[in-house]
């Protein structure tokens, strides 16, 4: 009686022990995989980011129903010491929701920001330094609602690096 349960015993151990290797390997699977998956996630963001090697993003401009948004970047540009035309600028639009009653009560702070895509790198490093060089430029004489408030021009980060 004793051998056969010892048998018994035996296999319940070689059992578990198996059970247990399986496991294990599992978990070596899976350690695998969460690792790819946060390679590829950073390596997607890097991609990302690239593609908005050329844009920009200017905050705090004032929002107006009729603007022409293209005709401001340039404005800004022109303040900043930058000559743009119209032609280096691939796409200008703002971003995010429009929140209710912007204009109303003149309001600040709930404009919406603009994302500009520049044709050539090279154009957006040169308004990146201008912008840092004239930090405390404003609004003033770009004939846009509200009074003068002052403005900042930074890269665009992708949604991961917000």
């Amino acid at each position: 009686m004793s051998n056969k349960r010892m048998d018994e015993m035996e296999s319940r151990i070689s059992i578990l022990e198996q059970k247990t290797q399986s496991n294990s390997n599992r978990s070596v699977e899976i350690n695998e995989l969460e690792q790819t998956a946060s390679r590829l996630t950073r390596e997607l963001n890097d991609r990302e980011q690239e593609l908005l090697a050329a844009d920009l993003e200017i905050t705090n401009i004032p929002e107006e129903r009729t603007e022409n948004i293209t005709h401001t970047v340039v404005l800004v540009a022109a303040k900043l010491g930058v000559s743009l035309d119209e032609r280096d600028i691939v796409f200008a639009d703002r971003v995010g929701t429009r929140k209710q009653g912007d204009n109303a009560d003149g309001g600040r702070g709930h404009e919406r920001r603009v994302v500009v895509r520049l044709a050539r790198r090279q154009l957006r490093e040169e308004l990146l330094r201008s912008a840092r060089v004239r930090r405390n430029a404003t609004t003033t004489d770009l004939g846009l609602p509200g009074p003068p408030c002052r403005f900042y021009i930074n890269e665009r980060p992708s949604r991961a690096n917000r």
